[in-house]
């Protein structure tokens, strides 16, 4: 590795250590059969993500990352109109082909922390996904249980209408 390849990964990585959030959708596709990709047959669709949120004002940071990377979208958050917080931007990774690429980039540095637990359990999903194992019962099960494990905020760690494990289980029979 050279100098100014180290410098961009470490701006990446700082980027997502302080804004950054691991993403796993499990989509129900069963009412909407065709949006399913034809190989799933349990109609569930499983896509990992990588979000970096910022101000509106520092949209040139989420801009370089995007341009440097070669892929990803930016959008303008939903924002409440009775808030009085600043508007934000999200730079947004969706896909296993892109994700996996994310992945690459990370595992030449080492993450610590919350953030560092939470990268390990995304990239054991995606890892789940590179092997095919997402288009089986068991596989989407593992997948579920490890996004139960990311990303927890405040007392209730999750939406109150979040699907978990148990209703995939459940659902899944």
């Amino acid at each position: 590795m050279n100098n100014e390849e180290d410098y961009w990964n470490g701006y990446l990585l700082g980027f997502i250590a302080g804004e950054g959030c691991f993403h796993i959708s499990v989509m129900d596709q069963r009412k909407n059969s065709w949006k399913t990709k034809r190989k799933n047959k349990l109609k569930f669709e499983i896509k990992p993500a990588l979000i970096i949120v910022l101000c509106d004002e520092d949209i040139e940071s989420l801009e370089f990352v995007q341009k440097k990377l070669g892929f990803g979208s930016i959008s303008l958050m939903k924002k409440n109109p009775n808030s009085n917080l600043l508007i934000q931007k999200q730079f947004f990774v969706s896909g296993l082909k892109r994700c996996k690429k994310v992945k690459e980039i990370i595992d030449k540095y080492k993450f610590i922390g919350r953030k560092g637990r939470d990268y390990l359990l995304w990239k054991e999903a995606i890892e789940i996904m590179e092997n095919k194992e997402h288009l089986t019962k068991e596989g989407i099960l593992k997948i579920a249980k490890i996004r139960d494990s990311m990303n927890r905020v405040g007392k209730t760690g999750k939406p109150k209408d979040y699907r978990d494990y148990n209703w995939f289980k459940a659902n899944l029979e």
